[in-house]
Order: C-alpha cells, then structure tokens, then sequence
C-alpha cells in the first residue's frame, strides 16, 4: 500500500473493534493483539502492508471467520472444533472455503462452496477433515 500510515491506522481501528471481536486473539484469547493473520502473520504495526491485505482484513476479523468456522460443523466434516490447534483450525476445508470466499469478495464476484479434492483427508494432519463443503 502505497500510504503505509493511512495503511496502519486502518489496522489500528480494525484491531480495536468489539463488534468484530478483534480486540482479542483469535486462537489464544489474548486481549489486544499486535499480529494479524492472512495467510501468513503480519505486525499490524511494524510491517509493511499491501493494500489488498488490507482490504482483506477489512472483510474479514475474528468474529466473520468464527462464524464462518462453525457454519461447517461438525468438526468431522472439517468445520470449527473448539479446541483445536491453530494449524489444524488454519488447515482444515473450512479454512480454505473462507480464504476462497475472501478471496471472491476482493474479486467483486459471487462465491459458491467447492467440493475439497479427494486427497484432502490424507494431506490434512487432522484426523478427520471435511469431505464435503457441508453446511454453507
């Protein structure tokens, strides 16, 4: 992004939203997170962000891939087990289904749910991911 303070002040505001649940870590509860994560995790701080990782975390926050997560359960058909590891919540088909969904919406185009490829079982450390792209 080419404005990087404009750039951190949007994460800043975002980090502090109650109403997205931001205010805390997604995955230990922590209050007043400094990290962010896409796909990967950022510094809201300290990096330097692009402007479409923005726009990215401005349609996500804790409380849109919560919700999403649990849409999927059971956790047998790779939805939201409470819990879980990060690497298993971030590995599994739900995971997937929400960055595909984020990714539509950068996109401006409607998004469906895709069937997981047959493999996903077996590359998923998981002991039972999702089959199927149940429950959206």
């Amino acid at each position: 992004m080419a404005d990087q303070v404009a750039a951190k002040k949007i994460l800043s505001e975002l980090s502090k939203r109650e109403d997205l649940q931001n205010k805390t870590c997604c995955d230990c509860g922590n209050p007043n997170p400094q990290w962010a994560s896409l796909s990967f995790v950022r510094s809201i701080s300290m990096d330097t962000w692009q402007e479409e990782q923005v726009k990215r975390m401005q349609l996500g926050g804790n409380l849109q891939f919560k919700d999403f997560m649990k849409s999927y359960e059971p956790a047998d058909l790779g939805g939201y087990k409470e819990g879980a590891s990060p690497y298993d919540t971030y590995h599994s088909w739900a995971a997937t289904q929400y960055r595909e969904k984020l990714d539509a919406m950068l996109a401006g185009r409607d998004w469906s749910p895709s069937a997981p490829p047959a493999n996903f079982a077996a590359s998923s450390r998981s002991a039972s991911p999702a089959p199927s792209a149940q429950g959206l």
